[in-house]
């Protein structure tokens, strides 16, 4: 039971209790002398209550039955795509029987493949497609774009996974909202580079910020912009280019070189260009003095 417990929070199950030998009088026992504590029916901590918050996780996904898993502002927060401040742990349960667990929000759903299910830090949850799907349904199309950006920065954006999903999602709650956040985010007009530099140029002109030279070679790179003085470089990043991991670890690569050159590197986006103009403007401002 111990093994067991270290493996799980030190959260065990009534049925995994039985398969140890343990019989019902045996688990009532136990609770009693305090070496077991309830947590949900048949769902226990094992020496004490204090299971911290993986153990609580957990604990929902037991209470809930066969198959259920972490998942939507639950599962994003436990894999660190949002912040969460909700009391209530999410929990998706396969099939029709909607079981009543206090403290748990459960969601019901006709399916869940394997490419729905995964473990993290021990706990039962969805995918990160699912994830974000089921995120889609209940958060405002900001936080879901920070939901995705996060994904990115943290290697576990898989766009091939999601289009999977989506694929065989017509119909479910969230597919539209996250076909919408993946168009803004990631759909751009053909010849994105030009029009971009055209807009930084603009933007540089209307803010009062000298202009850099714009595709110039530094350390063998080409790059989009720079004041060669101050040892400046703008990349100008579209999105589409940047998600592979051959982009990625390239990119870094050239971070490198031209931070070794002496040059300090700001990336800009479309979106910041466009969404962040004053807070962008302070950044570059910054750099250049």
């Amino acid at each position: 039971m111990a093994d067991l417990a270290a493996e799980q929070h030190r959260v065990v199950e009534a049925k995994q209790l039985h398969r140890l030998g343990l019989t019902r009088g045996a688990i009532e026992r136990r609770v009693a002398r305090g070496r077991l504590h309830v947590i949900h029916r048949g769902v226990y901590a094992v020496g004490s209550r204090n299971i911290g918050r993986d153990g609580f996780l957990i604990a929902a996904v037991f209470a809930c039955g066969e198959g259920a898993l972490l998942s939507h502002e639950t599962a994003a927060d436990h894999r660190s795509l949002t912040r969460s401040s909700s009391r209530a742990i999410h929990v998706t349960v396969p099939g029709r029987n909607k079981p009543n667990v206090r403290g748990v929000t459960v969601h019901l759903t006709r399916r869940l493949t394997d490419a729905d299910r995964a473990v993290h830090r021990g706990v039962p949850v969805t995918s990160v497609p699912r994830t974000l799907i089921d995120l889609a349904a209940v958060v405002r199309r900001a936080e879901l774009i920070r939901a995705l950006e996060q994904a990115q920065r943290l290697r576990l954006f898989d766009m091939r996974a999601i289009e999977e999903l989506l694929r065989r999602s017509n119909g479910r709650r969230g597919a539209r909202a996250l076909r919408a956040a993946l168009k803004e985010l990631f759909e751009e007009p053909p010849d994105t580079r030009s029009p971009l530099e055209e807009r930084f140029r603009a933007f540089c002109q209307n803010r009062g910020i000298s202009l850099p030279a714009f595709n110039v070679t530094i350390a063998g790179y080409c790059v989009d912009a720079a004041w060669l003085r101050h040892k400046v470089v703008v990349e100008l990043d579209s999105k589409r280019h940047h998600l592979g991991i051959d982009a990625f670890e390239g990119d870094r690569k050239r971070d490198t070189k031209l931070q070794i050159a002496g040059f300090r590197i700001a990336r800009v986006t479309e979106r910041r260009l466009t969404g962040e103009p004053a807070e962008l403007e302070a950044d570059i401002r910054s750099l250049l003095q």
